[in-house]
C-alpha cells in the first residue's frame, strides 16, 4: 500500500477548500475600504484644540 501524498491530500480536502473561499471573501470585503480606513485615520497630531 502506498501512502498518500501531503500535497494531494491537503489539494482534495473539502476543510481547506472552505478555508480558502472564506479568505479570499474576507479579502475581497476588506481591500475595498482599506482607502476609507486611511482617510479615517489621516488626522494631524499638531491640531489644536
Amino acid at each position: 500500500m502506498e501512502t498518500a501524498d501531503p500535497a494531494h491530500l491537503a489539494a482534495h480536502s473539502a476543510a481547506l477548500r472552505r478555508l480558502a473561499a472564506v479568505g479570499l471573501a474576507g479579502y475581497g470585503v476588506l481591500v475595498p475600504r482599506l482607502p476609507t480606513f486611511a482617510l479615517v485615520g489621516d488626522t494631524p497630531a499638531d491640531v489644536p484644540g
